[in-house]
């Protein structure tokens, strides 16, 4: 490969130059891959700990409307009315 390399440089320099950038545009890209798949893990990573964060506050948020609605039907019950007619 070295030597390709070699007759391709003394053959056409402009053609080195292209390969040389073709390289350093790869190596680039590379760098960049790998770099949106960590931000794509974090991100990731946030909406599962997100998703499971709105679980847990809906499943509390309805025992809190159960318990009010215990807590409305006792008070009306010791105000001396019934829970269906008010």
């Amino acid at each position: 490969m070295d030597a390709v390399i070699s007759s391709l440089i003394q053959s056409s320099p402009a053609a080195a130059a292209s390969l040389i950038i073709v390289i350093v545009f790869l190596r680039y890209l590379a760098k960049r891959d790998e770099m949106l798949k960590e931000i794509s893990a974090a991100c990731h990573a946030v909406s599962d700990r997100s998703t499971d964060a709105l679980v847990e506050n809906a499943k509390l948020t309805g025992e809190c409307a159960s318990a009010l609605d215990k807590v409305n039907v006792t008070l009306i019950r010791i105000n001396g009315g019934s829970p269906s007619s008010r």
